[in-house]
């Protein structure tokens, strides 16, 4: 394989912590950031909590902030799942989609 083949691989695959999840209880929100780190919001209960992460072999690892304190994550994504985990509790979410054209004006 060339390594411009390859490489564009990892990058696609790095991608796929990107975009929105969610289930009933939980919402992230992430995007990537220079160097390969992601950064978002954790919203929970209806408050917003800023989270950092990185992926490494398939699984993203990091953090979100609640007031002064900081709390540990981990979250892998199969296909149009994510399951993140966190404080000894699993979360198993949906890739948001988007199901109106954003192009089209509403009038």
């Amino acid at each position: 394989m060339r390594p411009q083949i390859l490489l564009l691989a990892i990058a696609a695959y790095a991608q796929c912590f990107s975009g929105g999840y969610q289930n009933k209880e939980l919402r992230i929100e992430l995007r990537e950031a220079p160097g390969g780190a992601y950064s978002g919001t954790i919203t929970f209960q209806g408050q917003g909590f800023p989270a950092t992460a990185r992926a490494l072999n398939g699984q993203l690892t990091g953090s979100f902030k609640a007031g002064a304190d900081s709390f540990p994550f981990t979250a892998t994504v199969s296909g149009n799942t994510m399951k993140l985990s966190s404080g000894g509790t699993d979360y198993v979410l949906g890739k948001e989609t988007v199901t109106v054209n954003p192009l089209v004006s509403i009038q």
